[in-house]
C-alpha cells in the first residue's frame, strides 16, 4: 500500500471517528526492515501465511489495544516464528501513535 493511499485512510478515520488498522505500514516497516521475512507468496502481490498473520495481528491490536503476545493461534506458522511477528507488530503499532 502506498503511503499517499495510508494517509487517505487515516484521514478518513479521524474524520469519522474510527479506528484504522495499519496494516499498509506496519507491511511496509517489516518488509524494509527485516526483508528475511516472506510476507508476499511467489507472485509478490498476494500475502504469504505470514503477511495474513502480520494482517490479522494488525486488526487484532487495533481493536483491542492489547499486546497480542499471548495469544495461542499462530495459523499455520511455527510458535517461534509467530512470536517475533506477535513483537514485531506491536512494537510497530505502539511506535505510530
Amino acid at each position: 500500500m502506498s503511503r499517499a493511499l495510508a494517509e487517505v485512510y487515516e484521514r478518513l478515520g479521524r474524520e469519522l471517528g474510527l479506528p484504522v488498522s495499519p496494516v499498509g505500514r506496519v507491511f511496509y516497516e517489516i518488509y524494509t526492515k527485516h526483508p528475511e521475512i516472506e510476507l508476499y507468496n511467489e507472485d509478490g502481490s498476494h500475502s504469504s501465511a505470514a503477511g495474513t498473520y502480520v494482517a490479522a495481528l494488525c486488526h487484532f491490536v487495533t481493536l483491542t489495544g492489547e499486546d497480542p503476545a499471548g495469544l495461542a493461534y499462530h495459523g499455520a506458522l511455527g510458535e517461534s516464528e509467530a512470536a517475533v511477528l506477535k513483537e514485531l507488530v506491536y512494537g510497530i503499532i505502539a511506535g505510530l501513535g
